[in-house]
């Protein structure tokens, strides 16, 4: 029988839990709004300065030239941006998936403590029953386990996919933004 005390501790466990949770989310979204804020810094800077450039053109083609010298860089930004907010996304997701991992096992290992207890205090003749129950908990285990193995491999692969993407549009975009030079006066 659980007792109040049990009950209690099993509480302040999951409170925790919950505040290591919280905590890790709070530092993430702590970067993120840290990531944003430089993001913005640096555009409004950059638009100051672009707006400057333009406005000291003399001819259509040194518009032309000093427009895409602006727009040349840009493609790059947004991508090292994209790619500091998944880093950012990918730790909250690694620390959940292992507080949940743990859980789990703290859980399965409470389960496994709960039924060999049922199982000494069974009555004569509940062996069968008792055997079922370890069963059905070992192939939910396994089950869980093969689940977690098969979401980490997922989260691997899509992260390898992330990433072979990235250096493929950064390789596309240096080759498809060459600097056009505003002429000499």
């Amino acid at each position: 029988m659980v007792t109040l005390e049990q009950l209690s501790a099993a509480h302040k466990a999951n409170f925790e839990v919950f505040l290591g949770l919280a905590g890790d989310v709070f530092q993430d979204v702590e970067k993120l709004v840290e990531l944003n804020t430089q993001a913005v810094k640096s555009a409004f800077r950059e638009n100051i300065g672009g707006a400057k450039q333009i406005l000291a053109v003399k001819d259509v083609h040194d518009l032309i030239g000093t427009q895409a010298n602006l727009l040349a860089p840009v493609a790059e930004k947004a991508m090292a941006y994209s790619r500091q907010v998944y880093e950012i996304a990918r730790h909250s997701q690694s620390a959940f998936a292992k507080t949940v991992e743990a859980q789990i096992a703290d859980g399965s290992h409470k389960l496994h403590s709960l039924i060999e207890s049922i199982s000494q205090n069974a009555p004569a003749g509940s062996e069968g029953i008792v055997a079922v129950m370890k069963t059905v908990i070992n192939t939910a285990n396994t089950a869980c386990e093969s689940a977690q193995k098969a979401a980490r491999q997922m989260a691997e692969m899509a992260e390898a996919n992330v990433e072979a993407a990235v250096n493929v549009a950064n390789k596309v975009s240096q080759q498809s933004s060459p600097m056009v030079r505003p002429k000499k006066a």
